[in-house]
């Protein structure tokens, strides 16, 4: 999982009069009183000391139907070419690729918190986040009932600084496919909750599946340079030598655990790899063969 930039809330009130048609001359969808519109100000901050984790008091008990309805039905106006249309763009320019998959485009916002049942969060700019649409899907169908199956929230949540992101490689023996894949493992600092969600977070979305296409295409962009490396002299250890000198450039620009680094950090440490059987696992033919 990516982490984002938090968003700025210092236009949450506006985006919250614009959704309900609050302003001179127009007629509102819902007559906002003070108290409510504090009571909405106070369910935002504590949104964000909870770090955008589940909790009965963000959905608004004592608050009306109609308030929570009409903020529910707000949402609508997220859209291109619709008042909140602003609000929109600004989500989906906050990252080029999935921050939960780290490869799909930008495609569709998600609630981080479903607004089914958290409808006074619909248009809360740090509730919205850019996502593809695969792991929107996925992650709809997997809204966790327990915090150790709830998603993070890719802006707010404390992510430990230490390498989790793990990828195991295995060379067919026969075939010489290479075979990658991914798992979390717990950090010195991490908790066995966080732990547990990220986990289930993986799983949730079919990460190892679908990291296979992404892996090949990566490897494929690589090929060049790994035989630039391995030259005339077969010489395995300027293919070493480049893999962990990518590493570094990966973890600088993608950071620690983005998929990317685990695996280049993966085929960096194989063997096997580095002495030629990166062309097998590229589907190339070794020379002579």
């Amino acid at each position: 999982m990516w982490k984002l930039e938090v968003p700025d809330k210092a236009d949450a009130i506006k985006h919250l009069d614009i959704g309900l048609n609050i302003g001179p001359g127009l007629i509102p969808t819902y007559a906002l009183s003070g108290g409510e519109r504090v009571r909405i100000s106070s369910i935002y901050r504590s949104y964000d000391r909870r770090l955008g984790r589940a909790a009965t008091n963000l959905e608004g008990p004592g608050v009306s139907v109609g308030l929570k309805q009409a903020l529910h039905d707000a949402y609508d106006l997220v859209q291109d070419g619709r008042r909140l249309k602003d609000l929109r763009a600004s989500i989906k320019l906050r990252a080029q690729l999935c921050p939960y998959c780290g490869f799909g485009p930008i495609q569709e916002i998600d609630h981080h918190l479903p607004k089914t049942h958290y409808k006074l969060l619909a248009i809360y700019i740090r509730n919205l986040v850019p996502i593809c649409a695969t792991c929107n899907r996925k992650k709809s169908a997997n809204v966790g009932a327990h915090m150790d199956s709830q998603f993070l929230n890719v802006y707010l949540e404390r992510i430990p600084q230490e390498i989790f992101l793990v990828a195991n490689v295995t060379l067919n023996a026969v075939s010489g496919a290479l075979t990658v894949i991914f798992y979390i493992v717990r950090s010195a600092s991490m908790s066995k909750v966080l732990h547990k969600r990220l986990i289930s977070q993986m799983m949730a979305l079919g990460l190892n599946d679908r990291y296979a296409a992404p892996v090949n295409q990566l490897l494929s962009e690589h090929e060049v340079a790994l035989e630039t490396a391995y030259g005339a002299d077969n010489n395995s250890a300027r293919v070493r030598r480049f893999l962990e000198m990518t590493v570094m450039a990966y973890e600088k620009r993608f950071g620690l655990n983005d998929w990317r680094t685990a695996l280049m950090r993966a085929i960096s440490a194989h063997g096997g790899f580095c002495a030629g059987a990166f062309r097998t696992a590229l589907g190339k033919p070794q020379p002579g063969a």
